[in-house]
């Protein structure tokens, strides 16, 4: 065997190292996708657990949700808690549509949250959200308006 023939046999290890390598990392890459994903989906529901869970554990915040349904009036510290509420729901909701626009949240749990969420939405919850502001805020707006969203909700 002469020098050129090691050669080109290095050459062939090398690059059948570098193929292996390379699949190796595609490997670990979907491994790692498929772990974001899951993760993604499991937030997604304890996002929206812990919604629900604060509303059923605490009186005082479901009576003010009630208020506001029946359209009755909020005194000030009622207000305040009402805002802080909406604002971690809305904040969750944003949050879960950039991750969806981002292809982090598939079509269907995304879409298990529109039919499920974004429908049942009462109108003055509506009103309260249209006045937010920000761009992620009113990309949501303006795809949820896309579908006829809001026209629909309750």
């Amino acid at each position: 065997m002469t020098l050129q023939d090691l050669g080109n046999l290095g050459e062939f290890v090398g690059a059948l190292a570098v193929v292996i390598s390379l699949l190796y990392l595609a490997f670990q890459i979907r491994q790692n996708t498929r772990a974001l994903h899951s993760s993604s989906y499991s937030q997604t529901v304890e996002q929206g657990w812990l919604v629900n869970l604060a509303i059923a554990q605490d009186a005082d915040l479901a009576r003010i949700f009630a208020d506001l349904s029946e359209g009755h009036p909020l005194d000030p510290p009622d207000e305040l808690r009402l805002n802080a509420a909406l604002d971690d729901a809305f904040f969750s909701m944003e949050n879960l549509f950039r991750q969806y626009e981002r292809g982090l949240v598939d079509a269907d749990m995304w879409e298990n949250v529109v039919v499920n969420w974004f429908t049942q939405m009462h109108p003055a919850l509506w009103e309260r959200w249209q006045s937010r502001k920000g761009p992620v805020t009113q990309r949501l707006l303006r795809y949820l308006r896309e579908r006829g969203i809001p026209e629909a909700a309750v």
